[in-house]
């Protein structure tokens, strides 16, 4: 989530750049938006059991984390609000999609709906880096949760030196860097 954020000012500051737009805080939030958007499945559990919302997008890596979704999505994005917001909110998801795939987290459902089958890349256990591939479906989930669930993912990730909290942090670190810099010509 931290490199996220750092992703997110990035691609926001590479689409003023690319698209010749001039510098607002609100072009920065819309690019941290972008990458985070993904997680706002996150907030369907706050939502009653039986809710249409919650139905329809599902739990933390459902339909938001679904790739072919978005082929669905990104024209209206285009259409609606142009080419410099939508091409930045395409870049954030896609950026937050391939990032879920590797390190942390479960993977993510590429072949969605074709397939059931999840694909994470180089997986974590409190952590500490894998060198597995893993593409497993839905009758191998409790396997997969066994074998690499970490209970305390925010202690193991967030507040503890390892491979993982360096390139969050790192990634978050080069991203306001850049921003100071950015903001320091403009000003």
């Amino acid at each position: 989530m931290v490199i996220d954020v750092g992703a997110g000012i990035l691609l926001a500051l590479w689409g003023m750049n690319h698209f010749a737009i001039p510098f607002t805080a609100s072009w920065i939030a819309l690019g941290i938006f972008a990458a985070l958007f993904p997680d706002l499945d996150t907030l369907t559990r706050f939502l009653p059991r039986g809710n249409i919302i919650r139905r329809v997008i599902g739990e933390h890596r459902g339909l938001l984390h679904r790739p072919l979704f978005y082929t669905i999505i990104f024209p209206f994005v285009f259409f609606a609000l142009g080419r410099a917001i939508g091409t930045l909110f395409a870049l954030g998801i896609l950026y937050h999609l391939i990032h879920d795939t590797f390190f942390l987290g479960w993977g993510i459902k590429w072949l969605w709906p074709f397939s059931q089958k999840s694909l994470s890349l180089f997986h974590d256990k409190d952590g500490r880096l894998t060198k597995e591939i893993l593409w497993w479906g839905p009758e191998e989930d409790e396997r997969i949760e066994s074998t690499y669930r970490t209970d305390h993912w925010v202690r193991a990730f967030y507040f503890t030196v390892n491979p993982i909290s360096i390139s969050e942090y790192g990634a978050l670190i080069i991203a306001l860097i850049v921003l100071a810099i950015h903001l320091h010509f403009i000003f």
